[in-house]
């Protein structure tokens, strides 16, 4: 079984656990889309992720200023929506936070499938969009396929927008197995 959630869009910059987490599943392809949104002028990308104002200086700098030699922070912490402050890890007993890095997986357009302790960077990104062209459905497709191939139950937190790329394997054609189930909340 595994829990998937979309990602937030707004997003804390400051670890608070020391523990290293996971590696990015597949850092090539995020690699790709990042340094693509970093080589882009402001008014490039202002037209790529369809911002303004303020934010656009913020994601600006945050692309410009950011290395892969950056300090990352587990996903669980990176994310800082509404979903994300309702777990409480600080009220998480060992085993119950072991189960949630296990079972929690929150479908990113920059990423792909992150577990609760993979080690990301702040991003700003939405599936919706098609940075350089790129429909991210399908970018992840395959990934999403082989990572969920296997899992008999998926329970679906994750908006219309993020769990797309995730039905797409469970409906149809791409049906992983006949016996696999997603629900829907």
């Amino acid at each position: 079984m595994k829990i998937i959630l979309s990602p937030s869009k707004t997003q804390n910059h400051e670890r608070k656990r020391e523990e290293k987490g996971r590696n990015i599943l597949k850092e090539e392809m995020t690699k790709e889309l990042f340094d693509y949104l970093k080589s882009l002028s402001k008014e490039e990308l202002k037209k790529e992720l369809d911002i303004q104002g303020n934010l656009l200086d913020r994601t600006y700098e945050l692309y410009q200023e950011h290395s892969y030699d950056d300090q990352t922070l587990p996903a669980i912490e990176c994310y800082n929506g509404s979903a994300f402050k309702q777990i409480d890890l600080d009220s998480y007993n060992k085993d119950q936070f072991s189960y949630m890095q296990e079972k929690l997986i929150i479908i990113s357009p920059m990423y792909g499938p992150l577990h609760s302790d993979t080690e990301i960077w702040p991003y700003r990104l939405e599936m919706r969009l098609k940075p350089n062209g790129i429909n991210l459905n399908e970018y992840w497709q395959d990934i999403m396929k082989d990572y969920f191939d296997d899992i008999d139950l998926i329970i679906n937190l994750a908006s219309n927008e993020y769990s797309k790329v995730v039905e797409d394997n469970y409906r149809g054609k791409n049906r992983v197995s006949p016996k696999s189930q997603l629900i829907t909340f």
